[in-house]
Order: structure tokens, then sequence, then C-alpha cells
């Protein structure tokens, strides 16, 4: 009787304990991640993008939101920006190492979005910088595609199976301009790992 209640209370005691390490309060992508890094066409021109991250004419949570005006350009088949980690360099393309959020328990990534006219093909993601000539590369690398409308929606990218033990890229949006040939607006708000 004596050994199965040690065994009962040192099992008690780990899961307790594993509990307590672990850090599951949500974080804002803006408080860990900055805008910086621009893509293909936005990256070769940024006069390609418009992006406001205090627009005060429509929010979901809070008084601001994000506005991002996109149009095509003639060298590149998308745009886009990611939200990466920031480095001494500048923005983290795998210069430094990304953030570790093993230990956080986030299990997804969460965002609202709408489109101003509603029907804008948008990929957005976390995750997915590799590049081979860089030293340090992120640990994760998932997204969606989503068709946006016209009011706010709640989008959640399902991170629960991913190892997070290097986050570079902490959130992105990506434009082809074959299903966006047109220029484009989108809003984002409330952009959380959780």
């Amino acid at each position: 009787m004596k050994s199965k209640a040690i065994i009962f209370l040192s099992l008690f005691t780990t899961i307790f304990f594993s509990c307590e390490s672990i850090n599951t309060t949500p974080i804002k992508i803006s408080d860990n991640f900055i805008p910086c890094g621009w893509m293909d066409c936005a990256g070769l021109d940024a006069s390609t993008v418009l992006f406001d991250n205090s627009w005060k004419e429509t929010a979901k949570v809070g008084s601001t939101s994000i506005k991002v005006t996109f149009r095509p350009c003639s060298d590149g088949d998308g745009t886009g920006i990611y939200w990466n980690n920031s480095s001494a360099a500048g923005c983290n393309w795998g210069d430094a190492p990304g953030t570790d959020f093993a230990d956080n328990g986030f299990t997804k990534l969460s965002f609202w979005a709408k489109g101003e006219k509603g029907g804008e093909r948008i990929k957005f993601g976390i995750g997915g910088i590799k590049k081979t000539t860089k030293l340090y590369k992120d640990s994760l690398d998932e997204f969606e595609v989503a068709s946006l409308t016209k009011n706010w929606k709640k989008y959640t990218i399902d991170i629960s199976d991913q190892n997070l033990h290097s986050v570079i890229g902490g959130f992105y949006w990506y434009a082809s301009f074959i299903e966006n040939p047109k220029e484009t607006t989108f809003y984002l708000d409330e952009i959380i790992l959780k």
C-alpha cells in the first residue's frame, strides 16, 4: 500500500511540476517580431506595397489594425511581408538564432483578417525561412491560403505538432499576382501565438 502511495505521489509531482514549467501566456506577434522581411516584388520595389500598422478607420480589436495595399510589378510573381525577429544586423533572414518557444506550449497562430472587396486570396503562415546559405533556420513551416471576405473573420493555423525551438519568421502574408492581378487591399488584426 505504501509503495502505491509513493508511486502516486511521484506521478502527481511530475505532472504538477511539468505543467508549472510551461508558460502558456499568449503573445502578440508585434511584441516579438517586426514587419521587416519584404519579399519578391516588395523587396525589389518597396513602393508596390503600402503598409500601415496603425490604421484607425477599421479595427477588430482595440483602436487600430493593419492595412496592406499592394499592386503587381513587372519583376515578380508575388509579394509579401515577413514579421521576423530582429538582430544586431537588422532584419533576420537566418543570420541570427530564432526565438525559442519550445517551452511555451503554443498550439496555434491566430489572427483576424478581411478584404476590402472580398475574394482576395492571401497566403498566411509562420516559419519557412530556411535559406541554405544561412547558419540559422526556422524549425517550422505552416501556412493557410485564405479567400478573404468583406467582414472580419478569425483564422487559426494549427502548430500543435510543430517544433518551436527556432522561430525566425513569426508571421507572414504572401499574395500571388495570378490570383490578385489588380491593386488589392486587405486588413489584419490581433496576430497572436497561443
